[in-house]
């Protein structure tokens, strides 16, 4: 009798040293433990400023000929956009090629071509300025298209960036509540994209653009990843 009781003792202990191991190493277990989210917030800004590739393309049967048909309605095309008020720190070469022109399986001519990226800051002209541009370069010009833009976008991402922290918070403490736990403080986080989503015309050839053009609006998105630590009840 008094062997049995001691044996039976003997595993109880056992056992119970057993269930407190594990019970430990959960606790251990928990302290890493972590909810991860991804927040997105999104900003709408008014573009004040556009930007529109046009140059020139002419043809000639020298080569020579057609550079400097290129050359000169080109320049025919930046001194009306300057005359209009853009500064020629805002004009910038994008392309020049010169490419042969073949008929018949031989070199009959050449095309010269020039594009240019130019930023115009004064969103209520620019109808007028792009149609100024187009009558200077006459039938050589070629618009290729126009976007806009916005010239200072740092506050917009920040009040975006703001926003998509907030909406990770939120995120996270639902589930923490969901899930009975208590949601502790971030312990990571990493910004996972910034974007512009594009906005303009493409393909405009070389026919006017009659005014008004219009901005409109475009959004601004900034994703965040936290992580945030799950605090223990002990």
């Amino acid at each position: 009798m008094k062997r049995t009781l001691g044996l039976a003792l003997a595993l109880t202990t056992a056992l119970l040293g057993i269930v407190g191991f594990t019970s430990q190493a959960y606790a251990e277990g928990n302290e890493g433990a972590a909810i991860s989210v991804t927040g997105e917030g999104e900003v709408t800004a008014v573009p004040d400023i556009a930007i529109i590739d046009i140059g020139v393309e002419a043809e000639a049967r020298e080569v020579a000929e057609a550079q400097e048909t290129a050359a000169t309605t080109m320049n025919k095309i930046i001194a009306s956009l300057q005359k209009s008020g853009v500064a020629y720190q805002d004009i910038q070469t994008k392309h020049y090629y010169i490419n042969p022109v073949r008929g018949k399986g031989k070199i009959i001519g050449y095309k010269a071509g020039n594009i240019a990226s130019v930023q115009m800051r004064d969103i209520d002209k620019v109808g007028i300025i792009i149609d100024d541009a187009v009558a200077a370069g006459g039938d050589l010009t070629r618009v290729e298209g126009i976007r806009f833009d916005v010239a200072d976008p740092a506050p917009y991402y920040e009040k975006a960036r703001e926003r998509a922290v907030k909406d990770a918070k939120a995120k996270a403490e639902q589930l923490a509540r969901l899930n009975g736990i208590k949601l502790g403080k971030p312990i990571r986080i990493s910004e996972g994209g910034v974007s512009i989503p594009s906005h303009g015309v493409r393909g405009v050839g070389y026919a006017k653009l009659s005014p008004p053009i219009s901005p409109g609006e475009m959004k601004m998105v900034v994703e965040v990843s936290i992580s945030y630590a799950v605090e223990s009840d002990r």
